[in-house]
């Protein structure tokens, strides 16, 4: 008979964007769909899901808004709209087709809602063209790291990705070795 081992697990490879990443991406945006994905994705924290189940009606451009009517769990929250995500919105709904209140945010090119695969996919071409690894997750990820560096409050961060426990959005902090040798050389 055979003896049992446990299987040795590594951990999976947990993949970031830092912001020079982020940059190399919006510079090779074509359209001003795919400039408003990155920054949709990156100054929001939304999961992939909710990122292609958003309509125009779900936004509030006057108030700074946008609600997430299809969370994980069937969750409803309320996300802010950062000026720079604003102005991409503003620009994507002057090029959108239709662009009335049920109308779909992101779209495939037959003018169908993008659904995850197609984010997937869409986002992977402009990582290619910007010698960039990114995906939907990369880049949510990228939304925790960057505002924790910067020094925003955890809860904060929770919220707005729709973490229920907190652990969950301490997980998705992956501050870089060389940021925490760079910050703590002004601890004086």
């Amino acid at each position: 008979m055979k003896a049992l081992y446990s299987k040795r697990h590594l951990p999976p490879k947990r993949l970031v964007v830092d912001e020079t990443g982020i940059a190399s991406l919006l510079d090779v945006c074509e359209t001003t769909q795919e400039h408003l994905m990155v920054l949709l994705l990156m100054n929001t924290g939304l999961r992939a899901s909710e990122a292609c189940s958003l309509r125009w009606g779900d936004i509030d451009m006057e108030s700074g808004w946008l609600v997430v009517r299809l969370g994980k769990g069937n969750k409803t929250r309320k996300v802010g709209i950062s000026s720079r995500l604003l102005e991409a919105l503003q620009a994507h709904k002057a090029e959108a087709p239709g662009g009335g209140e049920h109308q779909h945010l992101l779209l495939n090119r037959k003018g169908k809602p993008m659904d995850r695969s197609g984010l997937y996919q869409r986002l992977q071409r402009l990582g290619e063209l910007a010698g960039v690894t990114v995906s939907p997750h990369a880049l949510r990820r990228a939304f925790v790291t960057i505002n924790a560096n910067k020094g925003r409050p955890l809860v904060i961060l929770q919220r707005s990705c729709g973490h229920s426990d907190i652990k969950t959005t301490m997980s998705y902090c992956l501050t870089a070795e060389q940021e925490v040798i760079e910050a703590m050389k002004n601890w004086d």
